[in-house]
């Protein structure tokens, strides 16, 4: 009883859309669409920065350093996360320095 109902209700807004045509800039289904003048593109320039690489630790490294900094802290479970940022830090840090 409940698809009649739905399928009730959406039947008068179905026929009230097919009455009215399509607005005039839409093309039917079966013509292209004509060519218009192209849209201009602004042009934006960019500054040239020194080449920089971005540098991301490999997984197992960091993994290492946080076993080790989870280790020195006394084993304590519960900061498995803070060890794991603590770790890639610190070897950002080092590569920076390097």
């Amino acid at each position: 009883m409940a698809e009649k109902l739905l399928l009730g209700s959406f039947l008068p807004m179905y026929n009230r859309l097919q009455r009215f045509p399509p607005p005039p800039n839409v093309a039917p289904a079966n013509r292209p669409i004509p060519a218009s003048r192209p849209i201009p593109v602004p042009v934006v320039e960019v500054e040239e920065k020194p080449h920089q690489v971005d540098f991301r630790p490999a997984h197992h490294e960091v993994a290492i350093r946080a076993y080790y900094i989870y280790i020195n802290e006394g084993a304590r479970h519960g900061f498995d996360v803070r060890h794991w940022l603590e770790a890639e830090l610190q070897l950002v840090a080092e590569h920076k320095a390097a």
